[in-house]
Formats: C-alpha cells, sequence, structure tokens
C-alpha cells in the first residue's frame, strides 16, 4: 500500500487550520458583538436579557455571567489546544505553520481574556453602584459643583445658603437678581457642627444646643445662620425692674435658662468664691463694689484716687459736647460701660457672647441692647 504523500498531509492540515480559523474568527466576533451591545446599552438586547432572566430564573445573575462563563469556557479548550501543540512534535516541513497557529490561538487567548477582565471590573462597578444607591447624591465622588448649597447635606442650610430669586425673575434697583444669604468662610471648616446646629423641626422648639453655637462663633462661624425655629425660654417668667433699678441690681433667677452653666443664679456669679467658670470675667457680675466705680470717678474719691480708665466718659463725651448719641462695645462683660453711657443719653449696643454665663440675658435684663 502506496504511503500518503506528505503534501497531501500538509494540505490536510492546512484545510484543518483553516477550518478551525473561521470558526475562531466566526466566535471572536460574536464576542465583539455581545461586548458592544452590552457596553453601548443597546434597547433591543436589554429587552431579550430582561425576558430570558424572567423565563429562566436559575440565570438570576444576567447576561454577564453567561457571557463570562462562556469565555472561561473558550478560554480553557484554547489552553488545551495550546498544550497539544507544544507536547506534540511536528514535522519539520510543518513545523512553520504550526508556529504560525499556535501565535494565533496566543493571539486570540489575549483578547479573550481582556474581554474576561472587563466583564469582571463592569460586574464590580455594577454591584458598587447598586449598593450605593441609598447613599446621598453629594457623598457620590463623581458628583462636583460650584454651589455652595451642595457642599451641605442638611436642607435647612441648603435652604439658607441658596440665592432667592426676585420675584417674575426680575432685576431689582440695585441689578441684583436675587437675594445673597451667605455664611462665612470658618462654617466650611466646621460642616458637621453646622449641620447639626441646623437639624430642626421648622415651626417647634430649637435644640438646647447654645454650646454648640458658642463653638461655631468662638472658631469663626459668625453670625450663625438664621433658624426657623423657637428659641427655648425660662419655664417661670418674672417682670424686669423698673429702669432706674435694673442697672445696677442684679436679675431675678427665674429670667435665664441655667442648663448650660456652672453657677445656677447669679448670686453665685457674683461671689468671689467662685472660680472662674467663663472667660475675664471674674467680677464683672459683681455690680456694686466691682462695676459701678468703672468708667466714671464716684464723688466720694478724692482727687489722688486711680480709676480703673485711661479716660473717663464725661472727659470723651465733652469732645463733641451732644453730638455723641450711639455706640457700639466689643466685650465680655455684663454691660457696665453702655449702663453708664445710658446714664448720659448715649445708646450703646454691647456685642458679647455667653461664654460660660448668661452675659447676653444680664445685658437685656438690666434695659440695655445686647447683640
Amino acid at each position: 500500500m502506496r504511503k500518503p504523500n506528505v503534501f497531501m498531509k500538509l494540505g490536510t492540515w492546512r484545510g484543518g487550520v483553516r477550518s478551525s480559523i473561521f470558526v475562531l474568527s466566526i466566535f471572536a466576533l460574536l464576542i465583539s458583538l455581545g461586548t458592544l451591545s452590552k457596553f453601548n446599552s443597546l434597547g433591543s438586547f436589554h429587552v431579550t436579557d430582561t425576558l430570558c432572566n424572567y423565563v429562566n430564573p436559575e440565570s438570576q445573575s444576567g447576561p454577564d455571567s453567561h457571557l463570562r462563563r462562556t469565555l472561561e469556557t473558550v478560554i480553557q479548550k484554547i489552553q488545551q489546544e495550546l498544550e497539544k501543540f507544544r507536547d506534540s512534535e511536528p514535522e519539520p516541513s510543518s513545523s512553520k505553520h504550526v508556529l504560525k497557529y499556535s501565535s494565533f490561538l496566543a493571539d486570540i487567548l489575549g483578547h479573550i481574556e481582556s474581554v474576561q477582565t472587563s466583564l469582571s471590573q463592569n460586574e464590580e462597578t455594577q454591584k458598587l453602584n447598586s449598593g450605593a444607591k441609598d447613599i446621598h447624591p453629594l457623598l457620590k465622588p463623581k458628583q462636583q459643583s460650584d454651589e455652595p448649597a451642595d457642599y451641605f447635606l442638611i436642607e435647612e442650610i441648603r435652604k439658607y445658603v441658596k440665592i432667592k430669586p426676585n420675584r417674575l425673575g426680575k432685576q431689582n434697583f440695585m441689578g441684583a437678581n436675587g437675594t445673597f444669604t451667605s455664611i462665612g468662610h470658618a462654617c466650611f471648616a466646621m460642616k458637621k457642627e453646622l449641620e447639626e446646629y441646623m437639624d430642626y423641626d421648622i415651626g417647634e422648639i430649637c435644640n438646647d444646643d447654645w454650646r454648640l453655637a458658642q463653638k461655631l462663633m468662638v472658631h469663626g462661624c459668625d453670625p450663625l445662620p438664621r433658624r426657623r425655629c423657637f428659641s427655648r425660654a425660662p419655664k417661670l417668667y418674672s417682670k424686669p425692674f423698673p429702669i432706674h433699678e435694673s442697672m445696677w441690681k442684679l436679675p431675678d433667677n427665674r429670667n435665664v435658662r441655667w442648663s448650660n452653666y456652672r453657677c445656677k443664679n447669679f448670686t453665685c456669679l457674683a461671689s468671689n468664691k467662685t472660680q472662674k467658670g467663663f472667660f475675664k470675667c471674674a467680677d464683672c457680675f459683681n455690680l456694686q463694689d466691682h462695676e459701678k466705680p468703672r468708667w466714671i470717678k464716684p464723688a466720694y474719691l478724692d482727687t489722688n484716687s486711680n480709676v480703673t480708665a485711661d479716660f473717663l466718659i464725661p472727659e470723651v463725651l465733652n469732645i463733641k459736647p451732644g453730638e455723641i448719641r450711639i455706640g457700639l462695645d466689643f466685650s465680655v462683660g455684663t454691660g457696665t460701660f453702655a449702663a453708664r453711657m445710658r446714664e448720659f443719653n448715649v445708646t450703646v449696643v454691647s456685642a458679647t457672647i455667653n461664654l460660660g454665663a448668661p452675659f447676653n440675658e444680664m445685658i437685656a435684663l438690666r434695659g440695655l441692647v445686647p447683640l
């Protein structure tokens, strides 16, 4: 029997190679179409995928998992074919074609593995997105905005910072299209505290958060945003003293809320036995012995006695007699300077904060104006 010709074997092998290449090319084309349909989100493919998932409840993982399993099978088969070529010893005449065929399979294998990696990354991204559905949209990393209101999550502070357009969308006489309600730059650095301060029920009683408000103001978040809740008042109320008595007499304790202070009454604050408990004002509630001699020279002092101020109030007012009528006092105190100026018919507004003691309430109960 005559042995087959080497060229006949080579022709047969070439025919098998061409058939394999043709089959693999068709399969690669199908994979490319499937991948494009997934990444481009074609409507018809989505309908088919949804219908398949509904009919076959076992395939709850979706088309990505099915395609990934198919790719794994193809990769496994190609790897088996490559191992066969590596283990076999081809004839010298066909070694060149075998090398080309194996390199072709290796190239196809690389493309398929890249598609598999892309699918895996796509599935991880979908899982992260599905798990982030309950996250506030402002917390998502992709969302960026130059609008100051978008920096905060609490609705009240967002409404406060947003621009309020004019009625009918027209400019006002100053050329502005709306009202711009701003907050200080330091408020952005204290986002957590500011949102806690603005987290309340509209029209209800405000939270007992005066200590939080003090913290915001001391760190530069001043003035505080306006709130749409009612400030807490004392449970008991007593009518203030008449103006000729209130300026140099301790107020009634029932007109102050003492929940956030160490001392629970004005007598405790005026006592020298207490420690400092507040900032730079150990004796300023002692109206008779410490405060009353300030800013003016009492009649009972002789000319050689020392006073607590470099310039006395009468000396300053005499610079412009009858022209000084209003003033502003920046201090942490109980309003003694404003009380003295009131005796000379000058109105002084005292700007202070409640650092450990009810300074604002004290000023108001003395018949003066706190800010």
